[in-house]
């Protein structure tokens, strides 16, 4: 049985997640200060993209995008290790909202 917890990711809770990386690494980028608990949290609360899902489960999505992006060979966030499996199916998925976003 499939639950919120382990459930794949919709197309709109996976665009909110690298939208919101993408906003936090241009942050990075430019030196303005940034806070990754409160936009997990904002991703997270109910009505956003990303109610339902867990703090983890957010941040290790992040983690997957670290591991998108430092495979193509580009920046990553500070603070997000590249995780060390990403599925084939997600990692494609990132990086087409990656390029569609850039």
């Amino acid at each position: 049985m499939t639950n919120k917890y382990n459930r794949e990711w919709s197309d709109e809770e996976l665009a909110a997640a690298v939208e919101a990386y993408l906003t936090m690494l241009e942050c990075q980028q430019n030196g303005q200060p940034f806070n990754k608990a409160e936009i997990n949290r904002a991703l997270r609360e109910p009505g956003s993209p990303l109610a339902g899902r867990t703090k983890s489960s957010v941040e290790f999505r992040m983690q997957n995008i670290s591991a998108v992006l430092a495979d193509e060979k580009q920046l990553t966030v500070n603070g997000y290790a590249p995780a060390a499996n990403v599925g084939d199916n997600i990692r494609s998925r990132i990086l087409k909202l990656v390029k569609a976003r850039r």
